[in-house]
């Protein structure tokens, strides 16, 4: 799977039941943030309760837990403003990630939390690529019913954006 349909999954909420972090701490997302297309994590302004403690940052996405390292996030001061690790597979020993400045985040797992209607396209498709060339599991639709559920969906998406954004601005009103 690629990285950047993990990055649809969060920021879409494509989640189902009550979300823990390895540590077995509850998470509850008021506000995923906002896609970052600079340096650093790559959603910011995010707003996450953990066992009832409000938290304002950043959030990073990985496929899997290793990637923190593997990708340098350990010794790179940008992401010392993260709040959440999420993760689609768990595969180190440790229940936290270790920021470059020494602090600990919580990480989520959400292989076991993916909605139906993901779970059911991962399971079909063995695992999600993404590429820019056309989807090949919507090549079965014709022209016309294709334009329909894309135009229903974007603009389903539009209303959830718009909702977000609402909610942001109420909450830093405040």
């Amino acid at each position: 799977m690629d990285e950047r349909f993990l990055y649809h999954i969060w920021d879409e909420g494509h989640f189902q039941g009550e979300l823990l972090t390895i540590a077995g701490k509850h998470v509850n997302v008021v506000y995923r943030g906002h896609y970052n297309t600079n340096r650093g994590p790559d959603f910011k302004n995010a707003i996450i309760e953990i066992d009832g403690l409000t938290h304002r940052g950043s959030v990073e996405i990985h496929i899997n837990t290793s990637d923190w390292k593997s990708h340098n996030h350990h010794e790179d001061p940008y992401y010392n403003e993260t709040i959440l690790h999420v993760v689609l597979y768990h595969n180190t020993n440790f229940s936290y990630t270790i920021l470059e400045n020494g602090s600990s985040i919580e990480i989520l797992q959400v292989k076991d939390k993916l909605s139906n209607e993901i779970s059911k396209l991962m399971h079909q498709r063995g695992s999600i690529p993404i590429s820019n060339t056309y989807c090949d599991l919507l090549s079965a639709i014709d022209s016309d019913r294709l334009k329909a559920i894309l135009t229903f969906s974007g603009i389903k998406r539009l209303d959830r954006k718009s909702t977000r954004l609402n909610s942001s601005h109420r909450i830093r009103s405040r």
